[in-house]
């Protein structure tokens, strides 16, 4: 009975942490899921970071030409 007892705790906490990740893991942030469930884009991250909107938008198909 202990057994199901902590498996059934186990998933509530699996939904939870699935539910609500990007506050309680800051990692997953940066992911294309952590972006979609905050409604925010990389021009939003950089801002948080202190950087000016757009600075990490680099044409990197220029950078492989040389």
């Amino acid at each position: 009975m202990a057994k199901e007892y902590f498996v059934e705790i186990f998933k509530v906490i699996e939904c939870c942490y699935r539910d609500y990740a990007v506050y309680v893991d800051p990692r997953s942030l940066f992911t294309i899921y952590g972006l979609a469930q905050l409604g925010w884009t990389i021009e939003d991250i950089e801002e948080c970071a202190g950087l000016q909107r757009g600075c990490t938008d680099i044409d990197y198909n220029k950078d492989l030409e040389r």
